[in-house]
């Protein structure tokens, strides 16, 4: 017998969408924030389905909630012992589970080589310089690390350029930006399409409040759209930051979506969605940051005249619109 007040406080079930990728992730998040229920049941038994982009967004969304839970008395748990195995094995060993209910920040797993890049976190004190090496060479060490994680021998050296240049633009990006300590990052590989997806994320304070006083943007959508212009920077041309930033990773790797693949960019409330040429946005509960992009790997065929062109298309949109030459960093390509 329920006595008054008891439905009140009954858990609330929410469900996971059964394919799980960035605007699904979105809506989802959408009913996590709507919430008020003492204690919230996050049903994963509905998902069959799940790519990087949805599963770092979900994952970050769900970490920021959870943190505004603290001293609240407030809690939720995880449903996810009858999901379709195949679902459930991809995010345990991707880390998941563990990453948003139990607060883990590290990562034990290796991934499998050729196939994916389990959830993994990087420290900024892990890219200080050492032993001669700036950090931008650290940088570029880790994403080669992590590239060679993708690939196995039926990748072609160009396409683990263009994935290792995306790592690095977007680690160093996230650092110099987002005002954090640590950012989270995975990748999978799809072999039979010939394309890869990277999806990083962080808690940090997100674009909008970068760009806002810098720029004079108090619109969050006009901020974002603003980030992916070539050149737009909170830095100047005689203060680019510690890794030598000029507002050209976020137009580089986006530009590269744009001719083979897709882009999301979640920030601020917002979620910013690029694919087949079309630009639309998504309300989403998440201040911090997340990029996910997908390209494919069998075009990478000349690869760095592609990188070429792109950045001399956007100096040129730069140079009209007041924006930074891309710096020597963005511009490199380590063969």
């Amino acid at each position: 017998m329920l006595l008054p007040g008891d439905v009140a406080n009954m858990p609330e079930t929410i469900d996971i969408p059964g394919k799980l990728q960035a605007p699904t992730a979105a809506a989802f998040l959408q009913a996590l924030q709507a919430t008020t229920a003492d204690e919230v049941v996050l049903n994963f038994r509905p998902l069959v389905f799940a790519q990087p982009s949805g599963v770092m967004t979900s994952a970050m969304g769900i970490r920021a909630w959870a943190r505004g839970l603290r001293n609240t008395g407030r809690t939720f748990r995880c449903e996810y012992e009858a999901i379709e195995p195949s679902a459930q094995h991809y995010l345990e060993n991707l880390g998941y589970f563990a990453f948003v209910q139990d607060g883990y920040s590290g990562i034990n797993r290796p991934g499998n080589p050729g196939q994916f890049l389990p959830l993994t976190r990087i420290l900024r004190e892990q890219l200080e310089p050492r032993d001669g090496e700036s950090m931008q060479d650290r940088i570029e060490e880790r994403s080669e690390e992590l590239a060679q994680v993708l690939c196995d021998a039926d990748v072609s050296d160009e396409a683990v350029q263009q994935l290792r240049y995306c790592f690095r633009e977007l680690i160093r990006n996230a650092f110099e930006h987002a005002r954090v300590e640590a950012v989270y990052l995975m990748a999978q590989r799809y072999a039979k399409a010939n394309e890869a997806e990277i999806a990083i994320g962080d808690l940090g304070c997100g674009i909008h409040a970068t760009l806002r006083e810098a720029r004079n943007l108090p619109d969050a959508r006009e901020a974002i759209l603003a980030a992916l212009q070539p050149g737009i920077s909170r830095f100047t041309e005689h203060n680019r930051g510690e890794h030598g930033n000029s507002g050209y990773g976020l137009w580089v790797t986006s530009e590269f979506c744009r001719l083979e693949g897709h882009f999301h960019l979640a920030t601020s409330n917002e979620l910013l969605s690029i694919k087949d040429h079309l630009t639309s946005f998504t309300p989403i509960p998440l201040q911090g940051t997340v990029v996910s992009v997908r390209l494919n790997t069998l075009r990478a065929q000349g690869w760095a005249t592609t990188l070429d062109a792109i950045i001399a298309r956007g100096e040129a949109i730069a140079a009209q619109n007041g924006g930074l030459r891309a710096s020597s960093a963005s511009k490199r390509v380590r063969l």
